[in-house]
């Protein structure tokens, strides 16, 4: 395991190659910057990360076959990619903090099944949730106003969606390709559907706000 004591701010990229018996990484919230990929090349072995730091750097975890994530209170950006390609991962705790999500973040978390998103949550980036083909429900915050381009891309055991009130535009391809999407509400604040937003999924009705 490694645990970071409270003097270290600063992890910087590619900070601990071949680490091959690496499995739980604890980041406290004194680390103040994270450089892409710390783990690279032990994608194996890294299961589990508990992670208080107030910004998840860009690929910083990019590919590792982390199963558990433990997201801290500190935490309020994750930033592009810091956990895309998790293939394995099957659990995120995430803080009550978290006001940004960048794009691809979770993309192609295959076994992912529920994400809880706090209230504090303001923007999802593109294709952030794309390809989490075992998530099955989301329940968006009502302080949520952007939601990216192809955020929820193919996640094919999707079935519901709750969109926020305050939510004016649906980007481009949000909800594309989700097969088993059967229920949406379409909040009264409401402006915009961009093109392509539940193509190809299985909404029977739709009743857009007047």
């Amino acid at each position: 395991n490694v645990t970071f004591g409270p003097d270290v701010t600063y992890i910087g990229a590619n900070s601990f190659p071949y680490c091959i018996n690496v499995k739980k990484v604890t980041i406290p919230k004194n680390v103040t910057h994270l450089g892409i990929d710390i783990f690279c090349k032990v994608r194996a072995m890294v299961t589990e990360v508990d992670i208080d730091c107030p910004v998840i750097g860009e690929m910083a975890f990019y590919q590792d076959c982390i199963t558990k994530i433990t997201i801290g209170d500190n935490v309020e950006v994750i930033e592009p990619r810091a956990f895309s390609s998790s293939w394995d991962l099957e659990t995120v705790v995430m803080g009550n903090n978290v006001k940004k999500i960048g794009a691809s973040a979770f993309a192609n978390a295959s076994k992912l099944k529920n994400i809880n998103f706090p209230e504090s949550l303001e923007e999802i980036g593109k294709a952030a949730f794309t390809q989490c083909k075992s998530l099955v429900s989301v329940e968006l915050p009502d302080k949520l106003s952007s939601l990216g381009e192809q955020a929820f891309y193919t996640c094919l055991a999707l079935k519901s969606v709750r969109l926020p009130d305050g939510l004016e535009i649906i980007s481009a391809s949000t909800f594309s390709d989700c097969s088993a999407l059967t229920e949406v509400n379409f909040p009264k604040s409401l402006k915009s559907i961009q093109s392509s937003a539940f193509s190809g999924t299985a909404l029977k009705e739709i009743h857009l706000p007047e």
